[in-house]
């Protein structure tokens, strides 16, 4: 989508706009609703950037790439009947026991938290505590945080988080494509570290670091 919004040839954007198709196509094949999800926020929130920070006569995004970047988003994925697609219909139709053991482990989450509200309960002791093996993890970083690390450790994970935001909001009217593309790519691993993975599997989180701060310096 940077290349989309970045060059005005016709052609690169033509091309941008077929593989952009491809990718959310692959990814309505893997299985991974939290990624998915993740994707078509970031998505809407990049397109939605550009054109509120970005001058109406000198976007290089016309009217009508816009339409039809929104239609191959929502055709690729309305139209895909891949596995991604089935999992998050079961949501509704047949949740099944994956879905009632993250309940279940959200559920447990707010019994350990109240038990060491401050300080939590230590690194790595949501593992130990839930006992249901190496992948016990809420699915829910700031969860995560309230249960091993308490208020003390989410309050400064929340900290960081609105420490990003705000530089990239500052020093967004110099450069409203690059920091659209820092924005959805913050939002993305924001929103996926909210649905699936542990601390250390959306470290990718913390490592948005450094390009916010090498570009925005």
């Amino acid at each position: 989508m940077y290349i989309l919004f970045k060059y005005r040839s016709n052609f690169i954007q033509s091309i941008s706009l077929g593989s952009l198709f491809i990718f959310v196509f692959i990814m309505a094949q893997t299985g991974g609703r939290g990624p998915l999800v993740a994707v078509v926020f970031s998505a809407i929130l990049y397109t939605l950037w550009i054109l509120l920070r970005t001058d109406t006569n000198s976007s290089p995004l016309s009217g009508g790439l816009i339409v039809l970047f929104v239609l191959s988003v929502l055709i690729s994925i309305l139209m895909t009947s891949g596995p991604t697609i089935r999992r998050l219909t079961m949501l509704i139709d047949d949740p099944g026991g994956s879905f009632l053991i993250r309940l279940d482990m959200i559920s447990k989450s707010f019994n350990y938290i109240s038990n060491h509200p401050v300080i939590g309960n230590g690194l790595g002791s949501f593992e130990v505590l839930y006992m249901a093996g190496p992948q016990s993890y809420p699915h829910n970083i700031i969860l995560e945080f309230l249960v091993e690390a308490g208020l003390i450790g989410a309050s400064l994970f929340l900290c960081y988080l609105a420490v990003l935001f705000r530089y990239i909001m500052i020093k967004s009217r110099t450069s409203p494509i690059y920091s659209g593309l820092i924005m959805s790519i913050f939002l993305f691993y924001g929103l996926n570290s909210m649905l699936s993975g542990d601390i250390p599997t959306n470290r990718h989180l913390f490592i948005l670091t450094i390009p916010i701060i090498s570009r925005f310096r």
